[in-house]
């Protein structure tokens, strides 16, 4: 219990909302979520369940059609046949949970990884040396806003939130852009909101790669703070600063209002951070919550 418990779970903070557990109170919670979420994946992706937002991440095969018992048939094979002497009891299913989500071409929460490096090493590695406590804020946060149709890379409310953060940036108000959003709209899109609104940013206002961050596997608002507040309160961030959200003025209404409060305790069980007025009618303060560190298995493509 100790070894488990107390050197890796509660050190690695993905039990966020069971620290005030005792440390068995803590495993039975974390197990039930762990089996829970294994659960969850095969109901929504073999079953066909309805998963928590249907018109983006339901299941790709008809149920119905006759040749469907069959490949999840093979699936069962195959993940028979992956099996390890030292496997443990959750192992089978969960590999065959996760080749569920990769038939299914569900495997985002993967991509990316780790954010340390690739698209983000400019960034972290400037960071690391730059002088942060001159800005008034530790970051200028931008979340995605994603096209309906298969072709535009980025939606129009996108690309206004896109020049509002670069007036801020010019005006010295932070480090770093921070932008999130993960493949989500439309419906298995080939597009990440991050990615692209990183590549507008570069090739249309010219900012330096060395001042983007990206988080690449957000699908809501709800985990749009999630997301950014784990990357803001971990090195090479300055701490004690609070972030600036910067959106279009429906957007700004819904991030600062009680709806989105309320979303955040139905579907994440806390509040990601503490959202008040920013220095203008476009922008909020963002103080992060260490609560967004706990990891979410029902959510499997963006946990």
């Amino acid at each position: 219990m100790n070894a488990l418990v107390v050197r890796l779970m509660r050190p690695s903070r993905f039990y966020e909302k069971h620290v005030h557990l005792s440390d068995d109170a803590m495993l039975e919670a974390a197990w039930r979520e762990a089996a829970g979420g294994i659960n969850h994946i095969i109901s929504v992706y073999a079953l066909g369940e309805a998963p928590h937002y249907p018109l983006i991440d339901s299941l790709i095969f008809n149920t119905q059609d006759p040749a469907y018992p069959a490949l999840l048939k093979s699936h069962s094979a195959v993940t028979v046949a992956e099996g390890l002497v030292q496997d443990t009891v959750l192992e089978p299913s969960l590999r065959y949970a996760m080749g569920l989500l990769a038939a299914n071409e569900r495997a985002h929460a993967v991509e990316y990884w780790p954010l340390s490096s690739g698209l983000n090493q400019p960034a972290f590695a400037a960071m690391a040396v730059r002088g942060q406590q001159a800005y008034p804020y530790s970051a200028i946060l931008v979340f995605g806003h994603g096209p309906e149709d298969p072709i535009s890379r980025t939606g129009v409310l996108g690309h206004l939130r896109l020049r509002l953060a670069a007036a801020q940036l010019a005006r010295g108000q932070a480090p770093v852009i921070i932008l999130s959003g993960g493949r989500v709209h439309p419906n298995r899109t080939g597009f990440n909101e991050a990615v692209e609104m990183r590549r507008e940013l570069i090739e249309l206002y010219g900012i330096s790669p060395a001042r983007i961050v990206i988080e690449p596997h957000a699908r809501h608002t709800t985990t749009n703070l999630r997301n950014c507040a784990r990357l803001l309160l971990a090195p090479p961030f300055v701490q004690g600063k609070p972030a600036l959200i910067v959106t279009d003025p429906s957007t700004h209404d819904y991030i600062g209002g009680g709806v989105l409060a309320e979303r955040n305790l139905k579907e994440l069980g806390y509040e990601p951070g503490r959202i008040s007025a920013g220095p203008d009618a476009l922008s909020l303060r963002f103080v992060p919550d260490g609560k967004s560190f706990h990891v979410d298995p029902l959510e499997p493509l963006d946990p």
